[in-house]
């Protein structure tokens, strides 16, 4: 997905947040078939909520660092001891902060 319409090169080059914060959006939310305005806006807007493990690598921290710094309405939540899998390695934790931004998205 990150060589999808070149988002990773795009990626890379940009310097400016906001594109940045788009380029990951295109590649995580809308994906190779669909173009923006042919998903859901609410979607778009809820994939700003972002649950990192604090013993993910780093690049998923920079990643989660760039968009929570870019998007009006993003949070971003530390979850301890976990890793990538944040939903496995601490299902409860997960649940809290899931159902918390789902219930600010209504």
């Amino acid at each position: 997905m990150l060589l999808h319409g070149g988002g990773l090169a795009r990626l890379r080059a940009t310097t400016d947040v906001d594109d940045a914060a788009e380029c990951l959006l295109r590649m995580w939310v809308d994906g190779p078939e669909w173009s923006p305005g042919e998903v859901d806006p609410a979607v778009r807007e809820l994939c700003r909520g972002l649950i990192v493990g604090d013993l993910d690598s780093s690049d998923i921290h920079v990643v989660a660092d760039l968009v929570h710094g870019s998007a009006p309405r993003a949070e971003k939540v530390v979850v301890e001891g976990a890793g990538h899998l944040v939903n496995l390695d601490r299902p409860d934790e997960f649940d809290q902060a899931l159902l918390r931004f789902l219930s600010a998205s209504r």
